[in-house]
């Protein structure tokens, strides 16, 4: 999702040496309506127009614009710039830089999340951090990430989840999507070598067995929210009674769900088959190759024809079509939720041309946290992304 958070130019701006109070933080994610009394957060077009630089804060250059996701840049225009303080800012930051956190109402959940390494010849990094819109309303983060391997080592399965926002407990479901779905995928690939071609690839990957997975992650998800329901919703909490329906545990805890099984090592080709899809939701896996993205699930708000299931969020009947590839050397594949995506969009623009930059080789695990920490007006929503990077060939 897409609200804004104002802008730096407005009269009265706090300067960059003055904390916010509460009063203002909740403002400054407030401005121009764009989420209501009762949280929810509605779309809002971004604003292209450049504003007044504040003390510790860039001012967007001419060469950076236009800034719609799906507008293209030249190839030679620096779209980001790095403040003082390590953070980066793509266009225009607005007011983001002024915020100050409020604490999360979830006791021991984590702001940030990272993790990274290399295994054979696969390397990945993976983060999620809560958004800004949550920092200012005293929300917990709603994204997740997990990822396994093989019994062997051969395959790793990985899972990037979205909460619902409407849900009160969706961090829950995003929790639990990830771990059951991720299990459900490296067990399903145990024992099973990586195939020497493609052709071997295509008649294993029916071993995958994402239906499975999906009913283990939507039971789990009803389980825990008929534990958590109130007699209204159905169920005594604890009782052991009959579960709730889909719809009204999706009341209660609901998630998106983006995934992928991909070999650890090459294949005769040189290249790491994989499979990807989504399960649930809208959350987009998208392919980095030669400093050019291209969507491998289908975007919102575009005119494309790739596959994808229906934008519905877990607990539901699965309806998955995976799509099967393999990762060359070169090349990263990244699973996001929306709080990267929506600025992402088709990968032509600034955000794109940034990430294009920083992620075609890479990074350190701190390094992509910071990425992907990038401070961009209207974009507050939380952030998760898990990329895979080939080191075969």
């Amino acid at each position: 999702m897409t609200v804004s958070a104002g802008d730096a130019g407005r009269e009265g701006a706090p300067e960059s040496s003055h904390e916010m109070t509460e009063r203002e933080t909740v403002a400054l994610v407030r401005e121009e309506d764009v989420i209501d009394e009762s949280g929810q957060q509605s779309a809002s077009a971004e604003d292209a127009r450049p504003r007044p630089c504040d003390e510790g804060r860039v001012e967007p250059s001419e060469a950076a614009h236009p800034s719609e996701p799906g507008a293209t840049l030249s190839k030679s225009a620096r779209t980001w710039e790095r403040l003082p303080d390590g953070r980066v800012v793509v266009g225009d930051a607005g007011r983001l830089t002024h915020l100050t956190p409020l604490p999360s109402p979830v006791l021991g959940r984590a702001d940030i999340e990272a993790s990274g390494a290399m295994h054979g010849q696969l390397c990945y990094r993976g983060a999620t951090l809560r958004g800004a819109s949550h920092l200012a309303l005293r929300a917990p983060r709603q994204d997740a990430f997990s990822f396994r391997f093989s019994d062997a080592g051969d395959w790793l399965a990985v899972c990037v989840a979205d909460g619902v926002s409407q849900s009160p407990a969706s961090h829950t479901a995003a929790d639990l999507a990830c771990r059951k779905l991720t299990g459900a995928l490296a067990t399903s690939l145990d024992g099973s070598p990586v195939p020497a071609t493609f052709e071997d690839w295509e008649q294993l990957a029916d071993a995958v067995d994402w239906t499975g997975a999906a009913e283990s992650a939507t039971a789990a998800i009803i389980d825990a929210a008929t534990g958590l329901a109130n007699p209204a919703d159905g169920a005594e909490p604890g009782d052991g009674g009959d579960s709730l329906t889909p719809s009204a545990a999706a009341a209660i805890m609901a998630t998106t769900a983006v995934c992928l099984v991909i070999a650890t090592r090459a294949n005769a080709d040189g290249a790491l088959p994989y499979s990807v899809a989504i399960v649930a939701g809208d959350s987009p896996a998208m392919l980095l190759s030669e400093g050019e993205w291209s969507a491998l699930t289908e975007l919102k708000d575009t005119d494309q024809e790739i596959a994808s299931s229906a934008v519905h969020p877990l607990p539901r009947q699965p309806f998955i079509q995976p799509l099967l590839g393999a990762l060359e050397s070169g090349q990263a594949l990244v699973l996001m939720t929306d709080g990267l995506g929506d600025p992402l969009g088709s990968g032509a623009g600034q955000v794109g041309s940034f990430l294009a930059e920083r992620w075609q080789e890479p990074p350190d695990t701190l390094s992509f946290l910071i990425d992907l920490g990038f401070l961009r007006k209207t974009f507050v929503d939380d952030r998760t992304a898990f990329a895979v990077w080939s080191l075969a060939g």
